[in-house]
């Protein structure tokens, strides 16, 4: 599929279209070639271990499959268990974002947000969402579709969440 940017030139009305335009244009050029190049999955770091009430997710980086690239800064992420439960569970990494720097507008009205702020929420979950995802030899395809990427899946054993160790994340 091709891309389309705006030409700017001398005289001219920037308008907030125009300039949404230029940034879709310059995230979707960023977007193929980091799926070109690294596929999507886990990059770096981002181990889960669990303890008795909550998991535990280490720094790290991965890429999902529409080719943004999120990370859990350090000291990393902590979150709760789920009750017990016979069904295993997946560690989920989503991006999120939150309109921010709110301002009045000029034509009146309600403030409008001046940036967006990036970052990531991790959640467990009772499906994993890449399941299915075709392969190639060497990595996976990239569905194109916007959902988390998967870190770990948790299952019970001896009456307490652990780690599954024969599931593996997608690797980059």
């Amino acid at each position: 599929m091709s891309l389309r940017r705006p030409v700017f030139f001398t005289g001219q009305v920037l308008s907030a279209e125009l300039l949404a335009a230029e940034q879709r244009y310059h995230l979707e050029r960023v977007r193929r070639a980091v799926l070109a190049t690294a596929g999507p999955g886990v990059v770096d770091g981002l181990d889960v271990r669990c303890r008795r009430s909550d998991v535990v997710v280490s720094p790290g980086v991965a890429i999902d499959c529409l080719g943004d690239v999120h990370e859990v800064p350090a000291p990393g992420a902590t979150l709760a268990l789920p009750p017990i439960d016979t069904a295993p569970r997946w560690v989920l990494l989503t991006p999120i974002e939150r309109p921010g720097g709110h301002m009045p507008a000029p034509w009146g009205g309600d403030p409008v947000a001046s940036f967006i702020e990036e970052d990531v929420a991790l959640a467990i979950v009772a499906t994993n969402p890449a399941r299915g995802h075709r392969r190639d030899r060497r990595r996976v395809i990239p569905c194109g579709h916007a959902h988390g990427v998967c870190l770990a899946r948790l299952t019970v054993r001896a009456g307490r969440w652990r780690v599954d160790p024969t599931w593996r994340p997608l690797r980059t």
